[in-house]
């Protein structure tokens, strides 16, 4: 098992199973150098998804439901990372990075709900975790709960004041909020 380092922010990561960084999108180059095949991206950030400013009528809910209507099937090395950290958890439940790592494999096959779940949990464990409130922002607003997706936006800034892309997110959110006519709720 290769562990690698995105080229552009440094994230680690398993060639097995990742195509794109989890942490800023950028497609991974695989142990040979290899960059995946041009195509639809898997959902993360930078590279596919729900980004503020690319959410079709300019709402995270219309996003959410364009997702949701789509006919996708995550592929086999995504349900055998799901499995995976799975059956990890399973003999060490307490063990918060698995469980980050599981989430993030939610994300990959599109389980918003599950993904928010486990997040849920690694927070609740480890309330300063910058980058999995970073996760939850997105993941909560993929699932159309936009005032969660603030609220969780601003827990995150107060660890990591200097994430400018949480920053515009949270503006993004804002103005749809207020659009929405729910700002400052």
């Amino acid at each position: 098992m290769a562990i690698l380092k995105c080229p552009n922010c440094g994230q680690t990561y398993d060639t097995r199973y990742m195509l794109y960084c989890a942490r800023c999108g950028e497609a991974l180059p695989n142990e040979r150098g290899r960059l995946p095949p041009k195509g639809p991206y898997d959902g993360m950030g930078a590279r596919g998804g729900w980004s503020p400013g690319k959410a079709g009528a300019g709402s995270p809910v219309a996003a959410a439901a364009t997702t949701a209507a789509e006919s996708w099937e995550p592929s086999d090395a995504v349900k055998e990372m799901v499995l995976g950290y799975r059956n990890q958890l399973n003999e060490t439940p307490e063990d918060h990075t698995t469980r980050y790592s599981l989430a993030l494999a939610y994300l990959y096959a599109r389980r918003f709900d599950l993904a928010e779940q486990e997040l849920l949990q690694v927070l609740q464990a480890m309330p300063d975790y910058a980058d999995a409130w970073e996760r939850l922002v997105f993941i909560q607003a993929r699932l159309g709960k936009v005032q969660e997706a603030k609220a969780s936006a601003h827990r995150a800034l107060e660890i990591d004041p200097n994430n400018g892309q949480l920053r515009h997110w949270l503006r993004e959110l804002e103005k749809w909020l207020e659009a929405a006519g729910e700002g400052d709720q």
